[in-house]
């Protein structure tokens, strides 16, 4: 039962925890800490993957661990949302940032691990480093069997509450299966977002990220000038975040769809 809930990677001195489908679960947790009972005094080292994803039972879980600390065991939180951490467990950790790969440092990366990407004639390196933005992590989703396919419909999303009269209508009629789905079809939706506020704000086309579809994304820039793709990049990430706090997907999606379109119509008092 514990090889499924952690793993230990080089005899019992490092641990790793991964999310278990979408979360971290504290029985993740009590696991680990049913091993930190036989532990001497060897340095020892917890890894917790996506530790944003721990679930309301975990966290607490987790943070009286920290505040009853092992001596020589050192834990490392990766995360990609450190806002979703419990602020007590932040206040009790170092931060070390991690920064998006340049250019050259990317291309060697996929050049050496050519196995691991997809590289096809639809996503290029290049390509995939504009939309990646330098995020090895974002390009493998990008070169995946729907990566393409998930920022095409993104890329509808945008046109569809752009310009469509019944928006709200067609779009409150899309359904996801699984959180992850719903997570996975934001960030595709945000990183469009943040090319039409480039285009919408400057008039550099060498910012843009999704260029095979630079065409499509002109012809909404007018809708979006004057602060407006700002203020809706700032709803969509707000709803990121929700939905890794696990408010409901439908909920959110609903306030998405309307905060869109009163921000796209500039009715910014509403917003408010």
């Amino acid at each position: 039962k514990n090889e499924k809930l952690l793993e230990n990677l080089k005899g019992d001195r490092v641990w790793y925890i991964r999310p278990m489908g979408m979360e971290l679960k504290i029985d993740q947790f009590r696991a680990f800490m049913e091993e930190m009972a036989s532990f001497d005094e060897k340095l020892r080292v917890c890894i917790i993957d996506d530790a944003q994803k721990m679930n309301q039972y975990a966290a607490n879980s987790f943070l009286k661990t920290l505040e009853e600390p092992v001596e020589n065991l050192y834990f490392i939180l990766v995360t990609s949302d450190i806002n979703a951490l419990l602020p007590t467990i932040v206040s009790r950790g170092e931060r070390f940032p991690f920064f998006p790969l340049m250019e050259n440092e990317f291309y060697y990366l996929v050049e050496t691990v050519a196995e691991e990407f997809n590289f096809d004639g639809t996503v290029g390196k290049e390509t995939a480093f504009k939309v990646s933005e330098g995020n090895p992590g974002v390009a493998k989703d990008l070169c995946g069997e729907k990566g393409m396919m998930q920022l095409d419909v993104a890329m509808r999303f945008w046109e569809t509450v752009t310009t469509s009269s019944t928006a709200f209508s067609s779009l409150s009629a899309w359904t996801f299966k699984e959180r992850e789905d719903f997570l996975v079809l934001l960030r595709w939706v945000i990183i469009i977002g943040r090319d039409l506020m480039i285009g919408a704000e400057t008039t550099d086309d060498q910012l843009e990220k999704c260029m095979q579809w630079s065409d499509r994304e002109k012809r909404l820039l007018k809708y979006w000038t004057d602060g407006r793709a700002i203020e809706a990049l700032a709803v969509l990430q707000k709803a990121e975040s929700a939905c890794r706090r696990y408010i409901s997907t439908k909920n959110i999606w609903d306030m998405i769809l309307i905060q869109l379109q009163h921000i796209q119509k500039g009715d910014y008092i509403w917003n408010k």
